[in-house]
């Protein structure tokens, strides 16, 4: 090992360009100590084009083996006015080392950003879901994965106990965007003349099961006169169970609709006998084994696909203001969900983080349990969709005049993104 005094305004720069090797990069990291407190990763990024940012020796070597970079043994500590870094050499398996050299850019590593940071923009998104689900969870699958940060955004998930107090808190801007709200709370209120608009679909089909006490009833028809849990009165969770009733060919109105709040709520609320019925998402009814007084009745999307669950919504201000930040925000959600598709044992990871109460086997179970539509690889839906559920809302009084698909949906956040990441 040894050592050397570097000034703070000099940063090294490698420029790929000039390795034949260059289509093999994918990515590297390397981390600088700050004062033996504070650490700060730097993420070297894929590509022909551009330079990647490191912090070395002049002189040392940068260790090429597959296909990645790699920095080795660096070490940094603050000495006076300048910065102690060590290093030591690494050579490539066929032999070639590459010396690299500093150059000075005017920037100071101490107390100046790491790469990216600039750039990155805090938002805050609402979710509707407090606690969430396993169903909800891409927001948080693209907080823990790194989809958001990888977009430049810094993205905090505020939790509300149902659409009403969410929307009222999108209104206001007390939160920038919506991630995790009600797909038909959100057109309501649209029809509504709130400013707002669809930018991402999130789940384009519902998570829900009907369920209900069997002492209640083991059929729907037996639930008549019964009453049913929901979130709040309007909310997804009150249209849900009206319109499987409809087209079970029963008057929803016959039923009594409480108040509760979430679908964890209200499964314990059915569970200690409070309510005779309810919907519930995934993670609830990968429960039912342990709850045989409970009762799975009806699969909520095979009987009804065209509802969607939940919708990203967000002020038309906000997107006259930030177009680039929903642009960013729609491809990480869309990389997230393509994830969350493709891989049980993370997703399961990443629920049990922030759903600690809940059991591996329960949330893997949850994950099994989904429709495989559940997670929007694409993140929208077809007006087809829109119309039917739009369709349903007005017969049953909830709303009045429609807001367009053209109009409510502003596609063109999706359009890009899957422009660039192809159609799944």
């Amino acid at each position: 090992m040894h050592a050397s005094r570097v000034p703070m305004r000099h940063i090294l720069k490698v420029g790929i360009d000039s390795f034949p090797f260059s289509e093999q990069i994918t990515s590297a990291r390397h981390t600088i100590r700050r004062g033996c407190k504070a650490e700060r990763s730097i993420r070297l990024y894929r590509g022909k084009k551009g330079l990647f940012p490191l912090a070395s020796l002049s002189g040392a070597s940068v260790d090429i083996a597959a296909s990645y970079w790699l920095v080795s043994a660096i070490r940094c500590r603050v000495l006076g006015g300048a910065l102690m870094l060590g290093g030591r050499t690494g050579k490539m398996k066929t032999g070639l080392t590459v010396k690299i050299a500093l150059i000075g850019l005017g920037l100071f590593l101490l107390g100046a950003p790491a790469v990216g940071d600039a750039q990155m923009v805090k938002v805050k998104l609402g979710s509707s879901l407090s606690p969430p689900s396993l169903d909800s969870i891409t927001p948080y699958v693209a907080i823990e994965r790194g989809f958001f940060k990888k977009n430049g955004v810094d993205a905090e998930v505020v939790e509300f106990r149902g659409d009403a107090t969410h929307v009222k808190a999108l209104l206001s801007g007390d939160i920038d965007l919506s991630i995790n709200a009600g797909a038909t709370e959100g057109m309501v209120s649209a029809s509504k003349k709130a400013p707002i608009k669809l930018w991402v679909v999130v789940n384009p089909i519902t998570p829900y099961h009907f369920v209900a006490r069997k002492e209640a009833g083991t059929t729907l028809q037996a639930l008549i006169g019964k009453n049913i849990a929901v979130s709040g009165i309007g909310a997804i969770s009150y249209h849900i169970p009206r319109i499987v009733l409809e087209r079970s060919g029963i008057d929803p109105e016959k039923f009594k609709y409480v108040a509760v709040g979430s679908p964890a709520d209200r499964f314990k609320a059915l569970v200690a006998g409070k309510v005779d019925a309810t919907v519930v998402t995934n993670t609830e009814a990968a429960k039912l084994a342990s709850y045989p007084d409970i009762i799975d009745l009806v699969n909520v999307p095979k009987v009804v696909p065209e509802i969607p669950y939940e919708f990203g919504m967000v002020r038309e201000e906000y997107i006259q203001k930030h177009a680039d930040t929903i642009y960013k925000l729609t491809k990480a959600i869309i990389e997230s969900n393509r994830w969350i598709a493709a891989n049980k044992v993370g997703t399961v990871e990443v629920a049990k983080k922030i759903l600690p109460e809940e059991s591996t086997e329960v949330l893997t179970k949850a994950y099994e349990m989904a429709d495989p539509r559940l997670w929007g690889v694409n993140g929208d839906i077809t007006e087809k969709s829109y119309d039917f559920t739009v369709e349903f809302l007005k017969k049953v009084g909830y709303l009045e005049t429609p807001v367009p698909f053209k109009d409510f949906f502003d596609r063109r956040f999706v359009d890009r993104a899957i422009k660039e990441l192809g159609r799944k």
